[in-house]
């Protein structure tokens, strides 16, 4: 359970009525790890949970190839009373504590596979981002005119940052000795106002 905890974030396990009156999820009840009934896929879709003990009412009405399109980072568990291929499987025979253990070792579970997607998610958006990168470089690389370069900077780092405006600062080389800030461009989606450039002197302070 060391994992769990790692992540600091709730873990909720859903389960079907049939298993509403079962003391276990008193034990197992904690800051990190709650358990809810769910009674419906809409009660279910409502909590999203990461762990979902299936029964006989659950799948009624919607079979479990349903549950695992509307859940497919879930964990799903069941009791041998059931024909479905479950992730884990509990038995009626099984002592209490190692039915808590399961319950444990399903929530561990679930931690492994939801890191394992987010750092799927994590090197997708790096190499979309990267290949962004690769082609505003191009663009940037065959302009010419300057005012021109300098808005579409300012419009890709805009997207990028996802912001609504953006404004450009350039420093000048006055002389040897001397540097100026130049307040060369700005631009605001939400809002139109007058741009006028300006230039701040810059000194070692």
């Amino acid at each position: 359970m060391n994992s769990v905890a790692q992540t600091q974030r709730s873990i909720t396990i859903g389960y079907g009525p049939s298993f509403a009156k079962t003391e276990i999820w008193r034990d197992l009840r904690s800051k990190l790890i709650v358990p809810t009934e769910i009674v419906s896929l809409a009660t279910a879709q409502r909590y999203n949970p990461a762990l979902i003990l299936l029964d006989h009412y659950l799948l009624r009405d919607i079979d479990f190839d349903r549950w695992t399109e509307e859940f497919p980072e879930a964990v799903f568990l069941c009791t041998d009373s059931l024909d479905i291929d479950a992730d884990l499987v509990l038995t009626h025979s099984l002592p209490y504590r190692q039915t808590v253990k399961i319950l444990e070792m399903a929530c561990y579970q679930w931690v492994l596979k939801s890191e394992k997607t987010e750092r799927a998610r994590m090197r997708d958006s790096s190499f979309r981002y990267l290949n962004k990168l690769a082609g505003i470089s191009i663009s940037l690389s065959a302009e010419d005119d300057l005012m021109t370069l300098l808005r579409k900077i300012l419009e890709e780092g805009q997207n990028i940052a996802c912001c609504d405006a953006a404004s450009l600062f350039l420093i000048n080389e006055v002389t040897e000795q001397s540097r100026e800030l130049v307040f060369k461009h700005t631009q605001n989606d939400s809002m139109d106002f007058p741009f006028e450039e300006m230039r701040f002197p810059l000194d070692d302070s």
